[in-house]
């Protein structure tokens, strides 16, 4: 990184003095310009100052000390897309005699899906937690003659989540 600062009528030299606000460490360094390149460390903040020197005295200007935050790298990190539903297809009649097992898919951009939680129940509004699974597949208990709905709630391993809509199927 360059510091710059405006030029001091008469100075010959700049002393740029930074000092690290995490440990205190302070680091000087001499230019005959009104810029200095320095190496910084990330996520680290700074403060700094320059003294002007003039050559033949003694005597010094000081500047005002300023403070800068030096950013760490971005972290992103995307949730996960809501989970499709596989099978049962959405509206469809499944003929079973107890167990029906649900498919879905999953995806992220970072590709770091952890696991799912699965909500089944015959009231859409209010799904009852089943499991959680790192599967996308899961067998569940029902009983002929009702409705089913089901939802999935995918989560990545910094623990962003996603809903999926609520899909439905009919038990014959």
């Amino acid at each position: 990184m360059t510091l710059r600062w405006t030029e001091a009528q008469n100075a010959d030299s700049y002393e740029l003095n930074l000092r690290n606000l995490d440990n205190n460490n302070t680091s000087r360094s001499i230019s005959s310009t009104n810029n200095s390149t320095i190496t910084l460390l990330r996520g680290v903040p700074y403060e700094w100052f320059v003294v002007s020197r003039a050559n033949g005295t003694n005597e010094t200007a000081v500047s005002t000390t300023w403070r800068f935050y030096n950013q760490g790298p971005g972290v992103e990190n995307y949730a996960p897309f809501p989970a499709e539903a596989v099978s049962p297809a959405r509206g469809s009649t499944v003929a079973t005699s107890g167990t029906v097992t649900l498919v879905w898919a999953g995806s992220d951009v970072d590709n770091d899906i952890a696991d799912f939680d699965v909500f089944l129940g015959t009231d859409a509004a209010s799904l009852l937690f089943v499991d959680t699974t790192t599967e996308s597949t899961i067998d569940v208990a029902v009983s002929s003659g009702n409705v089913y709905y089901w939802r999935i709630l995918s989560r990545d391993s910094q623990g962003n989540t996603s809903q999926s809509e609520i899909f439905d199927f009919l038990i014959n």
